[in-house]
């Protein structure tokens, strides 16, 4: 970071454009820590006013991490990186300074005006939505959660009982992450994730219609809610068990059917921390509807 080829960065304001119709755009592509890690690093941060604001980001967060708060007059000059989200506008590239680069989702085919202008101001364009993960690696850990999911939802597919499923994985860990995004992308209004100590009276599902996941590596039992649980007919599915017997077995078996790409997918694709802001953001819009 020390010797970093750009001194300067400006971090832009999503607005109204084509690209942004109603400028429903609210993400930033910085965040105040990133912000931070930058500027200790020697590098002047310009950040537009109010470039956080969409998703819960204050001009105070950036300012407290050394950024240097502009107007949109003023944010475009005289910067050597120019980071944000959707394409500028054609006045916006007018006053870029020849040999800058600049950091969006350029969509050149679908903007070829656009395109042309700034290749004729000669700004160096990186492509957002052009970087690709490399190489393409998926962890056994991914994997394993991907699977055991999977195999945990197969006897509610097979009986045709799935659209009425609810499943309850207790306790969050990292090696639940994959399997807990396998069985959202189902449905993610019947699953919740419920952390311990909990007793059996305060879970809100139960029976053939719910499903349990959970990988006794991590969770402990204390209050015996599974055996209950199992008492009442409820199906259970334990990670830890589905490594033991099946693990390597069903990992390469997923590596067999699914051999890796040259490259991923995009790498924006992969970005959560705006997202999560964006998250944020959301529950406090409902929050505010709802008092």
């Amino acid at each position: 970071m020390s010797s970093s080829r750009f001194s300067s960065i400006a971090l832009v304001k999503e607005i109204e454009s084509p690209e942004n119709p109603g400028g429903l755009e609210k993400r930033v592509a910085l965040v105040p820590q990133d912000v931070g890690k930058l500027t200790q690093a020697g590098i002047k941060v310009y950040v537009e006013y109010g470039a956080g604001e969409g998703v819960g980001f204050t001009d105070s967060e950036y300012e407290r991490h050394k950024a240097i708060m502009q107007t949109a007059e003023q944010i475009y000059k005289e910067k050597e990186f120019i980071i944000k989200f959707k394409g500028p506008s054609l006045s916006s590239i007018e006053q870029m300074h020849a040999g800058c680069t600049l950091f969006c989702m350029a969509h050149f085919h679908s903007y070829p005006e656009r395109a042309k202008l700034l290749q004729d101001r000669r700004i160096n364009v990186i492509a957002m939505e052009e970087i690709d993960e490399s190489p393409k690696v998926m962890l056994d850990q991914i994997i394993l959660g991907r699977q055991a999911m999977a195999t945990a939802l197969r006897p509610f597919i097979n009986n045709n009982t799935i659209s009425g499923l609810q499943v309850r994985v207790i306790e969050w860990t990292e090696r639940l992450r994959s399997a807990i995004r396998r069985c959202g992308n189902r449905n993610p209004r019947t699953l919740q994730i419920i952390q311990p100590p909990l007793s059996f009276d305060e879970l809100d599902a139960c029976g053939s219609d719910a499903l349990y996941f959970y990988d006794s590596q991590s969770f402990v039992d204390r209050l015996d809610i599974l055996t209950k649980l199992k008492n009442n007919g409820t199906p259970l599915f334990d990670l830890f068990e589905f490594e033991r017997q099946h693990g390597q077995k069903a990992i390469a078996a997923y590596r067999e059917s699914h051999p890796p790409a040259k490259f991923g997918m995009r790498r924006i694709q992969c970005l959560h921390e705006t997202g999560m802001a964006g998250a944020r953001y959301g529950i406090k819009l409902i929050s505010q509807h709802w008092i």
